[in-house]
């Protein structure tokens, strides 16, 4: 009864409820992960066969020695002038080194000026009073030993 009519058809006439189409996209979303799944599963059997994507272990790199001399990787690496503004998506300035320089300079200065008043206050302890040690002003005095009994 149905192969006469087409699926556009059969769409316009009967449309998918919600919850149909809900299913339907959670049926397209599973069949796409099941067809990455099985690409990857080739990919890995491909690469079972020969190890020609593998280079050479740590160990035989090392045993290897160093061959030439060491040079900076100047293919992964982007030369950067933080002297330069640098343009943001919507093409307005940005100072990126500078921010990040203020934001440094006021947390240094923070740590600076705690660590300053931990030193004052410590200080102010131990030279008002005299005699006192550094240790809540408790007087120093020889500890108490048992006498050697012989």
């Amino acid at each position: 009864l149905l192969h006469g009519i087409s699926d556009n058809a059969i769409d316009e006439n009967f449309p998918p409820t919600a919850q149909e189409a809900a299913e339907l996209e959670d049926v397209e979303a599973f069949v796409e992960m099941m067809a990455s799944f099985a690409d990857q599963e080739a990919r890995e059997e491909r690469a079972r066969v020969s190890f020609d994507h593998v280079k050479k272990r740590w160990e035989t790199r090392r045993a290897d020695g160093l061959i030439g001399r060491p040079r900076p990787a100047k293919h992964s690496v982007e030369p950067v002038n933080h002297n330069q503004p640098k343009l943001s998506s919507s093409n307005e300035l940005v100072k990126s080194s500078e921010v990040h320089s203020q934001r440094m300079l006021l947390k240094h200065q923070k740590l600076h000026q705690k660590d300053l008043e931990f030193r004052n206050k410590h200080m102010d302890m131990g030279a008002n009073k005299k005699g006192a040690s550094s240790l809540g002003g408790h007087q120093r005095r020889p500890i108490q030993q048992p006498r050697k009994a012989n």
